[in-house]
């Protein structure tokens, strides 16, 4: 077993495993530390597991991996833990992990951080924009290896909901008002 600094993980780090760290473009360093990259065939046996050490951060995950033969995406948001969780990558070709600075993914939803702790949901239900078309853009992204793509379909999805939640409420009215011509 090993500790993954960045990844924050206890587990047996495979050699067909590959790990990229991507920072967050400049208009979203303030709230996100980091997009973590894992690519390649997860060949652990199910009973393989890491375990995920508690931190104060929330994480958007988007995952590919095979069910009964079929590539299939997933995107979900992991509030802030206070117990390590044991997880398994067995069968995920891609695995693409934002990581938020503690107390930011508030910012992109109107739900107070606390409510996400120790919590797993669908993205779809917490961020706006989540949809079929959204998740097929990233299927082909994924199954494309284009990661820069992937990366930037998260940014630009993060910065609508930014947005979105800045004008429910009343900020960038309020902005506007200030702004000079």
């Amino acid at each position: 077993m090993q500790y993954h600094e960045i990844m924050h993980e206890i587990g047996i780090w495979e050699e067909s495993l590959e790990f990229k760290n991507f920072l967050p473009s400049p208009l979203l360093k303030a709230f996100v530390k980091s997009h973590q990259l894992l690519t390649g065939q997860n060949k652990q046996v199910p009973l393989n597991s890491w375990y995920i050490l508690p931190d104060n951060s929330a994480h958007l995950i988007f995952c590919l991996y095979e069910n009964n033969g079929q590539l299939t995406p997933r995107l979900s948001i992991v509030g802030p833990r206070t117990q390590h969780k044991l997880i398994n990558r067995y069968k995920r070709h891609l695995t693409l992990i934002t990581t938020f600075r503690p107390g930011a993914i508030s910012y992109f939803n109107q739900r107070p951080t606390k409510e996400f702790t120790d919590q797993v949901g669908q993205a779809s239900q917490l961020l706006h924009g989540v949809n079929d078309d959204f998740m097929d853009r990233m299927l082909e992204a994924a199954r494309r290896m284009e990661t820069g793509t992937l990366v930037a379909l998260i940014e630009k999805l993060l910065l609508a909901n930014q947005i979105h939640n800045s004008q429910a409420s009343g900020f960038l009215e309020e902005f506007q008002l200030i702004k000079t011509p």
